[in-house]
C-alpha cells in the first residue's frame, strides 16, 4: 500500500478540521413520539479536513507525483500516521487537493480524507 510521502511537513494545527462517523445512524420519523434510531453500520468513515505548509516546488512536486501516480489520481487508500493519534493508519482523498502559494516560493496544500474503519 502507499505510504504518505516522506518530507511533508505536519498538517498546520490551528487548521485541523475532522468529523464523527459519517452516515452511521439511521433516523426514521414515527407517526407521533420521537423519531427512531439504529446504527446503519459497524464501522464508518470519518473525515479529516488537513492543510500542509510550507511546501517547496520540489516538495509540491513529489505530493502531486504521489496523487496522481501513487494513488492513481486520488483513488486508491494509502498509510499515513494519524494527524492528532500519532498512529499510522489508513486513508483515502474524498476530493482532489487544493493549493495556494503562501509566499516566499512556499506553497500550502488542503486535502480532505477519509479515515477507514
Amino acid at each position: 500500500m502507499p505510504t504518505w510521502p516522506a518530507g511533508m511537513p505536519d498538517p498546520i494545527l490551528p487548521e485541523i478540521k475532522f468529523t464523527g462517523p459519517q452516515g452511521a445512524v439511521l433516523r426514521t420519523s414515527m407517526s407521533s413520539g420521537p423519531a427512531k434510531t439504529r446504527p446503519r453500520f459497524t464501522a464508518a468513515t470519518k473525515v479529516f479536513e488537513l492543510s500542509f505548509a510550507p511546501l517547496s516546488p520540489a516538495l509540491l512536486t513529489t505530493f502531486e507525483d504521489f496523487y496522481e501516480a501513487d494513488l492513481a489520481m486520488g483513488s486508491l487508500e494509502f498509510d499515513m500516521t494519524h494527524p492528532i493519534t500519532g498512529v499510522v493508519r489508513s486513508f483515502r482523498f474524498m476530493e482532489t487537493y487544493e493549493g495556494e502559494e503562501v509566499g516566499g516560493g512556499a506553497y500550502q496544500v488542503n486535502v480532505k480524507l477519509e479515515l477507514l474503519p
